[in-house]
């Protein structure tokens, strides 16, 4: 079943809820302990036990594992381990200025210069999906949006910290997916919208990129 878009500011049912007591992983366990992806990166074994603690400590005690009234929102899941997971982002601009004029197609590439405001998740899954999403989630928070929608695989992978088995690395990468999903389908609903109003014959909509950021929640300080 393809992944549905949640509305903004959506929530997940309550049993999806992590709540800290182990549940994210029970079920995939030996893709922190098992045989990892080849690669000979150096690192000892004590270093490979302090990496893979940090895992835990992030399955088990998840950063930003949180609803963001009013962002952009995905939901999203990996129907191979059936991980789950909701994703909210928020954008603020420091250089957008609201000129009054039409909103047009360069908001889909202006974008990218705001700045992520607030990110965080909420779902449940094996340890590998939810240390990747709490660590995704820090990594990004106050950085361009480019930097999340630019960000590919193996650099999650080293976000991550560890290598995986080849079998967990749609878990690793599901979090980057559902945001970069929800961005994607802010951006088409902003494009939507502006085919209505060219139809409507509007022309007194807000500047692109403001217009935009405030479908996330966010603001525009300029």
């Amino acid at each position: 079943m393809p992944s549905q878009g949640l509305p903004r500011g959506g929530s997940m049912n309550e049993s999806a809820d992590l709540t800290g007591s182990g549940r994210a992983g029970e079920a995939h366990d030996e893709s922190v302990r098992g045989t990892p992806v080849s690669r000979d990166d150096g690192r000892s074994s004590s270093a490979d036990a302090m990496y893979r603690d940090d895992i835990m400590h992030h399955c088990k005690h998840p950063c930003n594992f949180r609803e963001v009234a009013g962002a952009w929102c995905y939901h999203d899941h990996n129907p191979h381990c059936g991980d789950e997971i909701a994703v909210y982002i928020r954008v603020r601009s420091e250089t957008a200025a609201d000129s009054g004029t039409r909103p047009t197609r360069a908001a889909v590439d202006e974008i990218g210069n705001a700045i992520i405001e607030d990110i965080s998740f909420k779902g449940r899954g094996c340890c590998i999906s939810m240390a990747a999403a709490s660590k995704l989630s820090e990594a990004m928070k106050g950085r361009p949006l480019s930097a999340l929608m630019g960000l590919t695989p193996e650099g999650m992978l080293g976000i991550l910290g560890i290598p995986v088995v080849p079998m967990r690395l749609k878990c690793a990468t599901l979090a980057l997916q559902a945001y970069k999903k929800a961005v994607m389908k802010a951006q088409l609903e902003y494009l939507e919208a502006i085919e209505a109003n060219a139809a409507a014959g509007d022309s007194g909509q807000k500047s692109p990129a403001s217009t935009l950021i405030a479908s996330s929640g966010g603001n525009n300080h300029a």
